[in-house]
């Protein structure tokens, strides 16, 4: 089994290179050219570390998605702080498509390796007979979405922080060639100091250089002839926005389209709704939507709305109002968030635009790219719960077998970013690396999966056995 070595602190670490051979061809090439400089060294303290959730404890549940939940662990180890996502591969609650999941992490480990602070890092990603496991930082700051919670209402210095910020990180994230698709405020993560960060990549997408060859389109979406004519407002929108977006002039814009049915109904453009060809652009209408929410305490389009179909009716046919915030609300913020939620695309403010808005007056962008730029507020860090071992109480315990259960899927999968700062690691065996683990990882704490089948089961269960007591199938 091949290794990459990296160094920390005082510590010469030594970790498993996994096979990339069913990923994408760039993203391939990234993960081999991660592999450090000092691979020859032959030194005997290099020792091998696969992470796996052996080393984690449990400390709570910090959020539920689309596609999986997200909780605070412990390693065990060096005993960091990690955010841990966990995607089961196949739940009556949740359905896991593999492409999608391999897609998250091909982008989300791609961004790590670029090593922006404006996007979530990384640390490991690995997978067993039940769920797949993406770790990253823990981020004790919260999600925007509880700070707006809190404050109800923004002012408009505040909230120009924020947006100016997540304009920055779009512009980044643009560059790459990589449109998030689901901007919202709880994935927008703010750190200690104050500064965001972008997470979850769950339906992001990354084209590929049209000049480039691949076995896969990767650039475009393969659309029948007849549905050409319901894009072409999107369509003249990307060739009106010259691929000036991220840095990416000189590129023709109609490559970099999609029409994927994916995101939060509140925050998905016109276009995304109707089922149209869209482009990054449906990114920064996120932007307009978030600072509608901040600066007037409700949503734009949909505030009543009890299903996506209401909201998506709200989106298409119903104009902006600032009814009742017209006297708190800036012209200047209006006409910003007018031109940014225009519902044809090609009304909407360019990106090359947005930054010489008269709303970002007295802005320095320069500030905001080297994150300089002094936050308006800071978030609260509570203690860190210790983990709780009540929630263990009374739940079968899984066969260790499950969770070191190793094939070629659970292998490809596993990565481990070359950044992460580990102290101490366990010896594994190379030859562990075919199909099963090593006996060194043999010991299986049973709890930890118990906890998590728990978790996505015990809500349904409980309501089922309820529902069937009632009607006299088993007894009281």
């Amino acid at each position: 089994m091949n290794y990459c070595y990296y160094a920390t602190d005082n510590h010469k670490y030594q970790h498993p290179r996994m096979d990339y051979s069913d990923l994408s061809g760039s993203d391939s090439e990234t993960a081999s050219s991660s592999t450090m400089s000092s691979s020859s060294d032959s030194s005997s303290n290099l020792v091998p570390r696969r992470m796996d959730i052996v080393d984690l404890d449990m400390v709570k549940l910090i959020n539920t998605g689309g596609s999986g939940k997200v909780y605070l662990v412990r390693d065990k180890i060096d005993r960091q702080h990690l955010a841990l996502k966990v995607i089961p591969k196949s739940r009556n609650l949740f359905h896991c498509n593999r492409e999608k999941v391999i897609t998250e992490k091909n982008i989300h480990s791609f961004l790590t390796m670029e090593s922006d602070d404006f996007f979530l890092p990384l640390v490991a990603t690995w997978s067993d007979r039940e769920n797949y496991y993406l770790a990253s930082e823990y981020v004790p700051g919260g999600d925007l979405a509880l700070r707006i919670m809190q404050q109800r209402t923004f002012d408009e210095v505040e909230a120009r922080f924020y947006i100016a910020e997540l304009i920055v990180t779009l512009e980044r994230l643009h560059a790459r060639k990589i449109i998030h698709r689901d901007i919202k405020p709880s994935n927008i993560l703010i750190r200690p100091d104050g500064h965001i960060v972008l997470a979850d990549f769950g339906v992001s997408k990354r084209f590929s250089d049209p000049n480039e060859d691949s076995d896969e389109s990767f650039y475009t979406d393969s659309e029948d002839s007849s549905n050409s004519s319901r894009c072409s407002s999107a369509l003249e929108a990307c060739q009106r926005l010259g691929m000036d977006i991220g840095g990416a002039s000189g590129l023709d814009a109609s490559v970099y389209m999609t029409s994927d049915d994916c995101g939060t109904p509140y925050f998905m453009s016109p276009e995304q709704h109707r089922g149209d060809r869209y482009s990054f652009e449906v990114d920064y209408w996120a932007v307009g939507v978030i600072l509608y929410r901040m600066v007037t305490g409700k949503m734009p389009f949909g505030d009543c709305a009890l299903n996506k179909g209401q909201i998506a009716r709200s989106v298409l046919e119903d104009d902006v109002s600032f009814v009742g915030h017209s006297s708190t609300i800036s012209m200047v913020t209006q006409d910003f968030i007018l031109g940014l939620l225009a519902k044809d695309p090609c009304h909407r403010l360019h990106p090359s635009e947005i930054r010489k808005d008269p709303f970002f007056y007295g802005i320095d962008w320069s500030l905001v790219e080297n994150r300089n730029l002094t936050a308006p507020w800071l978030p609260y860090v509570a203690p860190i719960p210790k983990q709780s071992r009540a929630i263990f109480a009374g739940y079968r315990e899984l066969s260790p077998s499950s969770a070191c259960y190793v094939d070629e899927t659970t292998s490809s999968f596993a990565w481990y970013s070359p950044y992460a700062r580990l102290r101490h690691v366990r010896s594994i065996d190379s030859s562990s690396s075919g199909g099963s683990k090593s006996s060194s990882s043999s010991t299986f704490d049973a709890r930890w999966k118990s906890w998590i089948r728990t978790v996505f089961c015990s809500s349904n269960s409980k309501s089922r056995t309820t529902r069937r007591r009632r009607k006299g199938w088993i007894a009281a």
